[in-house]
């Protein structure tokens, strides 16, 4: 009933009478039930102690006269709405945003433990105390108002002038909405509008500038409305969600969900999956504690045995042998980083590739003590796990047998029982093939006889900007999981109290020494040069050499550029190793621009044409330069990603190499509850913190163990299978803080060029680089095995790249006179100019190869459309092509927004009649994928 109502306030009002005859019963069935509560109420001993025993007795100052019984009902749904869904929306958002946000969790746990007495029950008095409280929720109120808008009724005919001076009459009868969540979020009224800042509301808001106040107009934040119609339940539901916060925040620590991310609908302040928030229980509650100093520290782990407790020689050099299936980026970093963790335990820890683990299907291992970490790419392994799965794991899953029944010579008995763990590494918008190597890995070892799992599978989330956190933590897990291995006898127990910041300590060092050569004497016999170093790399890592054979744009105006590039390989000899099917992808390993190299050498101090070689423990999975010759200029280039945030590990050691105390305090800062605002959300870059904080000299060996390893970029390959590699590129650009940030190989590909008159002037210019390292990616985005079965893409974007490729198979194949089934594509642009390959493609309709469908968003004097209002518009072809011609259905693109609407959109399609959610679709989507019906590649 209060959701009709909501809704009748934003419906267009004739279509209100077709919702009236519902409408009316619910709300009939509302006021028989607050008629039985009011008439039970009246008796109630404790009616006088009670709101609605109040509304009962009250009467008027004047007339004497009690409220009516409609009045009271009136009251009552009031206070249901106001008191209620207002407390609980507020409190939600509010809880949601603290989560996030490590010193304002602190500051406000801080003030509660100052200004309450937990001995004593909450008064008034203490929570009217709780000022920066008040301030937090009058930040959430402005970011989520519980009422989008509010609407008023003008009575007498009136003239408003608007902030720009211009003039509006609004006629006696006519409605005025106002737009509560846009003002909100106006740029106009408020400073950083998006941000969430309680610090905005310290000192006098509504005073006037000249009198020490922020000069806020009184009607720019309205959430529960203004003037003489205020909310009566505005003061109720603050006092009420002060109250609860209160014992929550002195009990609790907390921390935002992993799993369940807020999804807005039409809705903006009620997510349509709610929210989710991690409580985790603080050991000191009820006791307390001093406030804490302004430098507010957060939150430490908390463990009955803390692994800095663990004897230092509790391995006794057991050995434990780590399976790393990584394309260089943070697993394998993750995989070194534990090795020395647990060496320094007296652990004797070997790294090596996950191919390692077997050897022709037959388990391969000589340690009593496995641990496998690995990442997938849109289900697919990395190329140092490939051999692993395939021989492995899949044989496995196919026929659904144990590993030692389905692949032979795998042991059923050993003599020495094996403990084992897995953890994955993934990004969560992959949610159809989300850690999928690691978790089927995981499945495989738990069948196998006498392997016994020390620690569950531990997923995690890099898209998540605090999963460093959780790898810390896991680190002291498996520590704790091994020491009981080796001595049964040390008991203890791993906290479940993860910390919002890493309990890092000192740096881990992974033993990188650089011997730098003198300049002036030959290169010594038997080392390879730098550009021999660099092909052996590549060469180690199955990568071809390639040159550009096409690159030109195909969309290029404005800030919008994006490219049409066919690379084929350098040596002709090559050639067979990039054979492609129709839908594979393409590994591209980017170049760091000429122009960030040389301003992050300078601030390095030192010299791009210097060479130098790496000598690293022979424990650890090493790919690049190690005991070969490099230069400066290479490495920041090639070898090391440095346009990617720093990882708090990182600025905590950096913080030790800054000798300016103020600036030390601001990278510790950095670290810790900054990390997510400033660093993550702003994209710092190891240069950027650098620049901000001049004392801070860290040496080039520290510099290489704190900075990730580059790694590639996967491109859909736009062209068929035995044809030229063919890509299509979109440049990536975007502001953050007034500063502009670049896509590093988008750019790197399109060869950019820094010119006044470039659509992109401030680009990092790659231009004359004609060669690229490629290698190719197998996909499980494929065209049906069967020709003549019907084909469904859809796509907005480069997404497009992989159904010119399915088009251009089936173009080829009628050619060959084969019969083909029909493809449908719904392809979604902003206008003409970004219809991509439009030629083509309408050269393939008119061919009756394929159907074209094309939205557009901001075609002038076009309605707007999206991919997913085409497909609601062609349901019934969209349902008869599934459901009777067995059709695929493909979708390749943003995850966050096109795919997610296309999902839901095509459960409608297919389940007319139910309410679909984000959750309920996926299962739809889920169904179509396990029946080979429907693929996902999606990103973002």
């Amino acid at each position: 009933c209060m959701e009709e109502s909501l809704a009748r306030v934003m419906r267009f009002p004739p279509l209100n009478i077709l919702h009236k005859k519902k409408y009316d019963a619910e709300y009939a069935k509302l006021h028989s039930i607050l008629d039985n509560l009011i008439d039970n109420h009246a008796n109630s001993p404790f009616a006088e102690l009670s709101v609605l025993g109040s509304l009962l007795n009250a009467r008027h100052s004047r007339t004497g006269e009690p409220f009516t019984r409609e009045q009271i009902r009136d009251q009552c749904i009031t206070l249901l709405v106001a008191g209620h869904k207002t407390t609980q929306i507020l409190m939600s958002w509010a809880l949601y945003l603290i989560s996030h946000e490590g010193d304002v969790e602190e500051e406000m746990y801080a003030e509660i433990m100052r200004e309450i007495d937990v001995e004593k029950p909450i008064t008034m008095q203490m929570l009217n105390k709780l000022k920066f409280m008040d301030q937090v929720l009058l930040e959430t109120l402005r970011l989520y108002a519980p009422a989008q808008s509010v609407s008023r009724g003008v009575v007498e005919g009136m003239t408003v002038e608007d902030m720009d001076g211009n003039s509006w009459y609004f006629e006696a009868g006519s409605h005025v909405f106002l737009a509560v969540y846009e003002m909100h979020r106006h740029t106009d009224l408020w400073d950083k509008p998006e941000k969430f800042d309680p610090h905005r509301w310290d000192g006098k808001a509504f005073a006037p500038k000249k009198e020490g106040g922020k000069g806020y107009h009184p009607f720019q934040f309205t959430p529960f409305g203004g003037g003489a119609r205020l909310c009566i339940g505005n003061l109720f539901a603050l006092t009420q969600v002060k109250l609860y916060m209160s014992l929550l925040i002195q009990r609790f620590y907390l921390r935002p969900s992993k799993t369940k991310i807020p999804q807005i609908g039409q809705d903006f302040v009620v997510p349509t999956e709610g929210i989710g928030i991690r409580f985790i229980v603080r050991s000191s509650w009820g006791k307390p504690q001093p406030p804490p100093a302004v430098d507010v520290s957060p939150p430490q782990r908390q463990q009955t045995t803390p692994a800095n407790e663990v004897p230092a020689n509790i391995g006794k050099g057991t050995a434990v042998e780590i399976y790393v299936g990584s394309e260089n980026g943070v697993t394998s970093d993750g995989a070194n980083k534990l090795a020395k963790f647990l060496d320094a335990h007296d652990f004797n820890c070997t790294v090596s590739d996950l191919n390692n683990l077997q050897k022709d299907g037959t388990l391969n291992n000589t340690a009593k003590n496995v641990i496998v970490m690995s990442s997938s790419y849109n289900g697919q392994p990395p190329k140092n796990a490939a051999t692993w799965w395939k021989e492995f794991v899949l044989p496995a899953i196919r026929d659904k047998k144990t590993p030692g029944e389905a692949v032979a010579g795998s042991p059923k008995s050993r003599d020495a029982h094996t403990i084992f763990c897995v953890a994955g590494f993934g990004h969560h918008n992959w949610h159809l093939t989300y850690q999928k190597v690691a978790k089927e890995s995981c499945k495989v070892l738990q069948q196998l006889p006498d392997w016994t799992e020390m620690a569950d599978f531990q997923p995690f989330d890099v898209g998540q900007y605090d999963w460093e956190n959780d790898f810390e933590q896991w680190k002291h897990v498996v520590l704790l999981r091994l020491a009981q291995s080796c001595n049964p006898s040390f008991l203890t127990q791993p906290s479940n109290e993860p910390t919002r910041e890493l309990s890092i300590g000192q740096h881990e060092s992974m033993g990188v020494n650089i011997v730098w050569r003198d300049m002036s004497q030959p290169v010594p016999d038997g080392v390879l040069s730098v550009e021999q170093s660099k092909r052996g790399f590549f060469k180690f890592k199955e990568y071809v050499e390639m040159e550009f054979k096409v690159r030109e744009p195909l969309v290029n105006y404005e800030d919008r550029r994006t490219e049409h590039i066919q690379i084929v390989p350098v040596n002709t000899e090559d050639a067979s190793k990039f054979m492609h099917t129709t839908g594979d992808h393409v590994a591209i390993w980017p170049v760091t621009s000429a122009e960030l190299v040389t301003q992050l050498a300078q601030r390095l101090k030192l010299d791009l044409t210097s060479e130098f070689s790496v000598e690293i423990s022979a424990k650890r999975l090493v790919s690049w330069v190690e005991n070969t010759l490099c230069d400066v200029a290479t490495a920041l280039s090639t070898y090391f990603d440095i346009t990617t945030p720093p990882t708090r590990a990182a600025l905590n050691e950096y913080a030790d190499f800054t000798t300016n105390e103020d600036e030390k305090a601001s990278m510790k800062r950095l670290a810790r509850a900054d990390y997510q605002k400033k660093v993550q959300s702003e994209r710092l870059t190891v240069l950027d913190i650098l620049n901000q904080h001049p004392s801070c000299n860290p040496p080039f060996n520290l510099f290489c163990e704190l900075t990730p390893q580059q790694s590639p970029r996967y491109y859909s390959i736009s062209s068929r299978g035995g044809a030229p590699v063919e890509l299509t590129v979109g440049c990536l650009q975007y502001n953050l803080q007034d500063k502009a940030h670049f896509g590093l190989c988008s750019n790197y590909l399109s060869g950019t060029k820094k010119s006044a008159t470039s659509p992109m002037p401030n680009a990092p210019s790659n231009e004359g680089s004609i060669k690229v390292w490629a290698a190719l990616q197998q996909s499980s985005f494929r065209l049906p095995e069967d020709d003549q079965r019907p084909i469904i893409m859809v796509c907005n974007g480069t997404g497009l790249a992989p159904f010119r490729a399915f088009i251009q198979d089936r173009a080829q194949k009628k050619k060959e006179g084969k019969v083909v089934g029909g493809c449908t594509l719904y392809f979604g642009c902003r206008n003409k100019k970004e219809l991509l390959h439009g030629e083509e493609l309408e050269q393939y309709e008119k061919d009756g190869v394929a159907e074209l469908n094309v939205a557009y968003s901001r075609e002038p004097g076009v309605p707007k459309t999206y991919v997913y209002t085409l497909l609601s518009q062609q349901k019934e072809k969209v349902a008869k092509l599934l459901n009777n011609e067995n059709a695929v259905f493909y979708v390749c693109g943003a995850a966050n927004t096109m795919a997610k609407d296309v999902m839901i959109t095509l459960a409608n399609v297919l389940q007319p009649g139910v309410r679909h959610t984000d959750e309920t679709a996926m299962e739809v989507m889920d169904t179509l994928t396990t029946k080979g019906q429907a693929f996902l590649d999606v990103w973002g």
